[in-house]
């Protein structure tokens, strides 16, 4: 048959072609196998992304699943110690409230509160 050095000289050639390398010497038939035989392996590749894309989808749909159903298993139990702090004498409510008049702004110098106290002071010290 051939020798191995006949089947690797084939070979590379057959690479070079596929690659787009060396076309010159290609006759029209040859031109178009190697067209159509590079449409077949596009083909089978993209079949194969495919595959994986949905597999991952699935995964990624089932990850979505286990983490609502922790959500509303986590949410249940705060829910539980919600009931557990407010019968065991904790007001919430006020507790919410009082947190609520808490000035949460960021300010760069003196807040205008803090430029009003000096101006209360003086009022208070002048009378």
């Amino acid at each position: 048959m051939f020798s191995q050095s006949t089947i690797y000289n084939i070979n590379s050639i057959c690479i070079r072609k596929l690659l787009g390398e060396s076309l010159g010497s290609c006759s029209l038939e040859e031109l178009q196998q190697i067209e159509h035989q590079l449409e077949r392996s596009l083909n089978i590749i993209r079949a194969r992304k495919m595959e994986i894309l949905r597999e991952h989808i699935e995964r990624l749909k089932e990850k979505v699943k286990d983490l609502a159903s922790e959500n509303v298993m986590l949410l249940e139990k705060c829910g539980g110690l919600e009931k557990q702090q407010t019968s065991g004498g904790e007001d919430l409510s006020t507790e919410s409230s009082e947190k609520s008049d808490v000035e949460t702004e960021l300010f760069i110098g003196l807040s205008e509160w803090q430029n009003k106290v000096p101006l209360l002071k003086n009022n208070l010290v002048n009378k």
